[in-house]
């Protein structure tokens, strides 16, 4: 039996079973050693049967057995045939060179997809919130660094320690995380590595999230909300601002989160709790919540007003009854439409109209006042013998009417055909 061989600074970089052991009594014995390499790699292997990877690992492991095949077969091949290969050294050594570039491919292909599948997190049915990175909330293709296996589920140890590892130099630069973004998807990232990992260490990375960078993310989020809130803000009509105005911070938020229907009913409520108690002379309205004193203050100022605004119209109508009789008193009708007529002329903002329509009235009541001018005297006891038969007329329609005032027994004389002959008579 020949002596045991024992392999020194030996390392296995993968342990796979397959369905022909070359050596069936062999025995392998694996021990484990706390390196954060190692338990970088059992990470990131969970993480990546976390995320549905498996098809890939095993596509990988496959092609490299099949490359050692290859080799395998190829060194046999050249020590077996000194005819063919003169250079047996020179020969190994091409195909050791070919051997490393297939794997060399083979590996940057492997990453690749692991890199677009574990980053873009293209399960279907996960929510916003599960991703650490989400540059368009409407666009799922852009979500990127996932943090849980179950759609809206909480952030899970191997997934979260995924990201982290994801976090790396390598993989941001192939999904371009901006400046900008960096500081929130850390944020994101170490949030979810405290409540998945309570009490662990935080990872060297999510240390590197500098105070600049917390505030920055808090600055941007901020913003976010600050936008959000004066879109829904621009979005109340003038009543419901109104309203809003009187709510405190937590209240408005709220309100802004109601439907319309929702906030109708909030300002049907809150009108009936706050009735009208006073309508001013403007039209000013006043609920119960204004301060009553201020609202006796202006009820005691409108009656105020509205006394000074009789005295005001008594003052007018003394003085339009006045003007009235001195200057139309020879004009037909009563005292309250002279006092009207006089009133309203009073009103023409154009000074020339309004004192060409006084004079109008003026000349009127000249006019009617030289009709009262005698011109004769009696000379029998003929009441036709007066020199003015038109107060005769006017003396018998007050007779026939005693309502009649002698204006307004004149101007009907006047409106008949013996009316209108004796003014004529009389100038």
């Amino acid at each position: 039996m020949a002596d045991k061989r024992i392999l020194h600074q030996f390392k296995m970089r993968a342990l796979s079973t397959v369905d022909k052991p070359a050596q069936e009594p062999a025995l392998a014995v694996l021990m484990k050693m706390d390196q954060s390499e190692a338990f970088a790699k059992a990470a990131f292997a969970m993480a990546l049967v976390e995320l549905e990877l498996n098809e890939t690992v095993c596509e990988a492991i496959e092609s490299m057995w099949q490359l050692n095949d290859a080799l395998r077969n190829s060194v046999y091949e050249i020590a077996q045939n000194p005819d063919r290969y003169p250079e047996p050294i020179i020969a190994m050594r091409d195909s050791l060179k070919q051997f490393a570039a297939a794997v060399a491919t083979m590996i940057q292909v492997s990453i690749d997809e692991l890199d677009t599948n574990m980053l873009m997190g293209k399960s279907s049915g996960f929510k916003e919130e599960d991703f650490a990175l989400v540059p368009d909330p409407n666009d799922p293709t852009t979500w990127k660094f996932l943090l849980t296996s179950t759609p809206g589920g909480d952030p899970e140890p191997r997934i979260v320690k995924a990201a982290v590892l994801a976090l790396g130099d390598d993989f941001r630069k192939k999904v371009q995380i901006g400046t900008e973004q960096m500081p929130k998807v850390k944020a994101r990232v170490r949030q979810a590595y405290t409540k998945a990992l309570p009490g662990a260490s935080l990872p060297e990375i999510l240390k590197s999230a500098t105070q600049e960078e917390d505030e920055m993310a808090k600055t941007l989020e901020q913003l976010q909300s600050d936008l959000e809130r004066a879109e829904s803000f621009g979005r109340l009509n003038d009543i419901e601002k109104s309203h809003f105005a009187k709510l405190d911070s937590k209240d408005q938020d709220n309100f802004l989160k109601m439907s319309a229907t929702d906030r109708a009913g909030v300002l049907q409520k809150s009108a009936e709790a706050d009735a009208v108690v006073y309508t001013a002379t403007n039209g000013e309205t006043f609920r119960k919540s204004d301060d009553q004193r201020m609202v006796s203050a202006i009820k005691r100022a409108d009656e105020q007003e509205k006394l000074f605004q009789k005295e005001r119209e008594a003052r007018e109508i003394d003085m339009f009854t006045k003007r009235a009789d001195t200057e139309l008193s020879n004009l037909p009708g009563d005292a309250n439409v002279k006092v009207a007529v006089l009133k309203a002329i009073s009103t023409i903002t154009d000074d020339v109209t309004r004192t060409s329509a006084t004079a109008l009235l003026k000349a009127g009541n000249e006019a009617i006042k030289a009709a009262f001018t005698k011109v004769g005297v009696r000379t029998t006891g003929d009441p036709g013998a007066t020199g003015n038969a038109l107060e005769v007329m006017t003396r018998k329609r007050m007779t026939a009417d005693p309502k009649m005032t002698f204006e307004q027994a004149q101007a009907a004389v006047l409106e008949t055909p013996e009316g209108e002959a004796a003014y004529e008579a009389s100038l």
